[in-house]
C-alpha cells in the first residue's frame, strides 16, 4: 500500500496491491481501477511513499471481538471479484489501530457476508474460500 506524499495528493488516491494493482481512488466515492498489465506500476507509484503496515490492536466482526486482530490484515488481497445474483446479509468487519491508516479509516468499508463465502471490501465483491469465510464469522484467527 501507498500514500501520497503531500495533504492535496492525499486526498486524490490510495492503492493497494489486490491480485495485481488497483486505484482505489477516494474522491468522495471509492471505484477500484485496474492498471494495465503493459503500465508500469513504478512510474505510476513513483510519487507515492510506503504506508506502514500498521498495528491492529482490535478488530470486530459484528459485535465480536477477534482473537487475532493482526492476522485480518490478510483479508485485503484475498479472493475474486464476483458479482453475486442476490446480495446476502452483511456484517461489518470494523479494524482499529493507535496510528490512523487506510486500513483502519472509517472510510474503509470490509464486510463478511452472514452466510456463505462472500467478502466486500470498499464496495468490490469478492469470493473467498468458505472455511475462511466461516472463521472470520467465528472471530477465530486467521493464521495458518
Amino acid at each position: 500500500m501507498g500514500r501520497p506524499r503531500n495533504d492535496a495528493e492525499r486526498r486524490a488516491a490510495w492503492w493497494y496491491r489486490v491480485r495485481g494493482y488497483r486505484i482505489l481512488d477516494t474522491n468522495g466515492f471509492l471505484a477500484w481501477y485496474e492498471l494495465a498489465a503493459a503500465t508500469s506500476v513504478r512510474t505510476k507509484t513513483a510519487s507515492l511513499d510506503p504506508f506502514p503496515i500498521p498495528r491492529v490492536t482490535r478488530v470486530t466482526v459484528g459485535t465480536r471481538r477477534v482473537r487475532d486482530p493482526e492476522s485480518y490484515l490478510q483479508l485485503f488481497g484475498r479472493g475474486y471479484e464476483v458479482f453475486p445474483a442476490i446480495l446476502p446479509g452483511w456484517q461489518p468487519i470494523r479494524f482499529t489501530a493507535d496510528t490512523a491508516s487506510p486500513w483502519t479509516d472509517a472510510a474503509t468499508d470490509v464486510r463478511i457476508a452472514s452466510r456463505g463465502s462472500l467478502l466486500w471490501i470498499d464496495g468490490t465483491i469478492l469470493k473467498i474460500p468458505l472455511q475462511l469465510a466461516q472463521r472470520i464469522r467465528r472471530g477465530a484467527s486467521l493464521r495458518g
